[in-house]
């Protein structure tokens, strides 16, 4: 499938979009690594670790970002439709 920008695309995923929600994934988890993962305990002086939920964060934030690209590439292209049926219908009309 040929594609106008350097990305390759397989079926409806385009491996930059992927990339891009990848690394968006990844930089949530580094600003909610604090938050989410370390628990402190001061009364009994113990950090409680918590990775799960660090792949929590890290596969939601991957499957909104993907779904955003997704569906802003849905609508660009439900745009253009609507500019090119718009044209069609126009040269129809003057013809």
């Amino acid at each position: 499938m040929a594609t106008t920008d350097k990305s390759m695309a397989v079926g409806l995923f385009r491996w930059d979009e992927v990339r891009k929600s990848l690394l968006a994934s990844l930089w949530f988890m580094f600003l909610t690594f604090p938050i989410m993962v370390i628990r402190v305990n001061t009364i009994y002086k113990t950090v409680e670790w918590r990775w799960h939920r660090m792949a929590y964060v890290g596969v939601g934030a991957f499957l909104l970002s993907f779904v955003w690209r997704f569906l802003i590439r849905r609508k660009e292209a439900g745009i253009k439709r609507a500019e090119e049926s718009e044209e069609e219908t126009l040269t129809r009309l003057n013809a």
